[in-house]
């Protein structure tokens, strides 16, 4: 990533052929004659390769990196024996990942057909908001536009029409809660603390804490 949030990485395994990004990535193709495109992929997303991307950044509102500056960022060589190694343990893990896209996919697929239900229209294109009506003291409890939106309003018809039936979370859930929320009191020292992961950081593949917070917090 380039914009906005820097220096977030991920390497192109088989899943992504054929597939598009917009502006705000960049890609570095590695010359495979000179470099295991796996090692420096290694070493780029490591603890000392994501401070060198990242050092480039400028930009008061929205950060951005370019292409010129990764141009002059130095790559430790180790050997061919130890880049090589971690070149296949890189893509051995890519093609795990590829595959287990594969199976959460087959897995939607099969919980869709035996939940009898057909699919919805695509988020994208515009359906998410739609044109719908609700009664006003419905949005005493809840005036939020996407809850009375069509597209939750479909997801709800279909489940309740399935030959299943539903059941509510209240009914199934032993509790449901949000945690108190209190102001984050951060630490430098590993041993004093642990580590925070925000919203965006726990829906990654990789997820990683943005710092760490006192041990009484957690």
């Amino acid at each position: 990533t380039c914009s906005g949030t820097i220096g977030r990485m991920r390497y192109a395994e088989s899943s992504l052929k054929g597939t598009w990004s917009n502006q705000d990535m960049m890609k570095v193709v590695a010359d495979p004659n000179k470099i295991a495109p796996g090692y420096l992929y290694a070493f780029l997303s490591s603890h000392f390769g994501i401070p060198l991307v990242i050092s480039g950044t400028y930009g008061a509102i929205i950060r951005h990196i370019e292409s010129p500056h990764l141009i002059d960022l130095g790559v430790p060589r180790l050997g061919k024996k130890i880049e090589q190694s971690a070149h296949e343990r890189v893509s051995k893990a890519a093609e795990l990942r590829a595959k287990a896209s594969e199976v959460v996919e087959e897995a939607e697929a099969k919980l869709l057909k035996e939940a009898d239900l057909t699919g919805l229209p695509d988020f994208h294109a515009g359906r998410m908001g739609g044109i719908s009506q609700v009664k006003s003291d419905k949005l005493i409890s809840r005036m939020e536009g996407v809850f009375h939106s069509r597209i939750h309003q479909e997801a709800q018809e279909q489940i309740l029409a399935s030959r299943n039936g539903a059941l509510t979370v209240r009914e199934i859930a032993k509790k449901v809660f949000e945690p108190p929320r209190s102001r984050p009191i951060k630490v430098e020292d590993e041993t004093l603390g642990v580590p925070f992961f925000g919203t965006t950081a726990l829906l990654w593949a990789d997820p990683k804490p943005s710092f760490l917070v006192t041990r009484a917090q957690a």
